[in-house]
C-alpha cells in the first residue's frame, strides 16, 4: 500500500455508531453496565478518542502497537524507564535539549549515559562492547541532522542486548520508518510534523514487541502522561496532513532538495526536504 492511501485510510474505520470521524469522548469516566463488554472505565487508563489517534499512527507505521502522550517529553520519560537502576545508555552525541534534560534526570538512578557519534561504525562498536541496555538514536539528529546508519546499528544493538530507541521526530513516518530498519521502538513529538500547525502538544511511541507495548502503558496509566481527548482528536485531524510538513514530497513551489548522507553509511543516505522552516526551535 503506497504511504498516500494509508495516510488517507488510517484511523478510519467507523466504530459502533458507524461515525466515518472518530468522535470525540469527552468522558473521564464510563458507566460499565452499557457496555456489551466493559472495558472503558477512566479515561487516564482508556479513552476511545485516543485510541483512534493511537491506530492511526500505528497503521502509519505498519505496527501493531502505539502509545500516546501528553508530551514529546512524556515519551521520553516512558520509554526511558526501560532502563534498570545502575543500567546503561548509549545515545547520539547530538540530541534534542530536551532529551538531554530527560538523561540528566537518570543520575538519580545509577544510570550511565554515553554520547557517542552515532555515524562511526566504530565508535560504535567500541561503546557496545561493554554492553547497553538501550541504545537512543535521533535520525537525522536535532540541530546537526546526523544521519546515523539504523539498518547497521540495530543488529549491533541488539548482539549488546540493549533495546534500540529512534527518535524520528524530524523525519516523521513521511520519510522514514525506523521499526522496517530494526528499531524496536519508534519515538515522536507528535507537535512536531505529524500535527504540524503548531496547535498540539504531544508525543508517542510505537513498536511491534507486545511486552514493551504493555509496560509503556503500565507506565502511562502509573503516571497519568495522557493527553487529553480534543488533543487527540486534533493530533488525528492533523496527521492525515503530516506530508504536507515536508514540501519536497509534495508539489509545493519554491522547495529545494539537499541530499544529506553519513559517511560510510550507504543505507542512510537519503534526500531530505530543506525549506527555511526545517529549523526547529520548538520545544515539545
Amino acid at each position: 500500500m503506497r504511504f498516500d492511501t494509508r495516510l488517507l485510510q488510517s484511523g478510519s474505520d467507523p466504530d459502533a455508531t458507524g461515525a466515518t470521524v472518530p468522535p470525540l469522548h469527552l468522558a473521564a469516566t464510563y458507566d460499565t453496565r452499557w457496555q456489551e463488554q466493559p472495558r472503558y472505565f477512566y479515561t487516564r487508563s482508556e479513552n476511545p478518542t485516543r485510541e483512534a489517534l493511537e491506530r492511526t499512527l500505528a497503521f502509519l507505521e505498519d505496527a501493531p502497537f502505539a502509545t500516546v502522550h501528553s508530551s514529546g517529553q512524556a515519551a521520553g520519560e516512558t520509554v526511558l524507564s526501560l532502563v534498570p537502576p545502575g543500567g546503561r545508555l548509549v545515545a547520539s552525541d547530538d540530541v534534542y535539549g530536551g532529551t538531554r534534560a530527560l538523561f540528566g534526570l537518570l543520575a538519580g538512578r545509577g544510570v550511565t549515559v554515553d554520547h557517542v557519534d552515532l555515524t562511526d561504525p566504530a565508535a560504535v562498536r567500541t561503546a557496545l562492547s561493554d554492553g547497553a541496555d538501550m541504545v537512543w538514536i535521533e535520525a537525522p539528529t536535532n540541530p546537526l541532522l546526523k544521519i546515523a546508519d539504523l539498518a547497521r546499528l540495530g543488529p549491533l544493538a541488539r548482539r549488546s542486548g540493549a533495546v534500540v530507541v529512534v527518535d524520528n521526530t524530524l523525519a516523521s513516518p513521511v520519510l522514514q520508518r525506523p521499526l522496517d530498519l530494526g528499531a524496536d521502538v519508534c519515538l515522536y513529538s507528535t507537535t512536531k510534523s505529524i500535527a504540524g500547525h503548531s496547535d498540539v502538544l504531544g508525543g508517542a511511541l510505537v513498536c511491534r514487541r507486545a511486552d514493551l507495548h504493555d509496560r509503556f502503558l503500565a507506565h502511562r496509566t502509573a503516571v497519568g502522561a495522557v493527553p487529553g481527548a480534543s488533543t487527540a482528536t486534533s493530533c488525528t485531524a492533523d496527521s492525515r496532513r503530516c506530508r504536507c510538513a515536508w514540501p519536497g514530497r509534495s508539489t509545493t513551489p519554491g522547495c529545494s532538495r539537499t541530499r544529506w548522507s553519513a559517511p560510510d553509511c550507504p543505507s542512510a543516505t537519503r534526500d531530505w526536504p530543506t525549506t527555511p522552516s526545517t529549523t526547529w526551535r520548538g520545544g515539545r
